[in-house]
């Protein structure tokens, strides 16, 4: 049996453009969110490492303060 391609074939390419175009889109945004997780995660570990100095910074300071009589 013949086959009968009904669309067009600018339609068929501006199809493939679409799709193409969604797929760069895709990539990009996914990226983008991946960098976002990444300062995300990098700015929390710093954050918290800082947290636990301060927290460390407070105990020595508290222990060392002399107090006369």
């Amino acid at each position: 049996m013949i086959r009968v391609n009904l669309l067009p074939v600018k339609e068929l390419q501006a199809a493939v453009g679409r799709r193409r175009e969604l797929t760069i889109g895709a990539i990009v945004l996914g990226g983008f969110v991946s960098v976002l997780l990444v300062l995300f995660l990098v700015q929390y570990y710093r954050l918290s490492s800082l947290a636990s100095e301060l927290a460390s910074l407070r105990s020595t300071r508290t222990s060392t303060i002399f107090f006369p009589t």
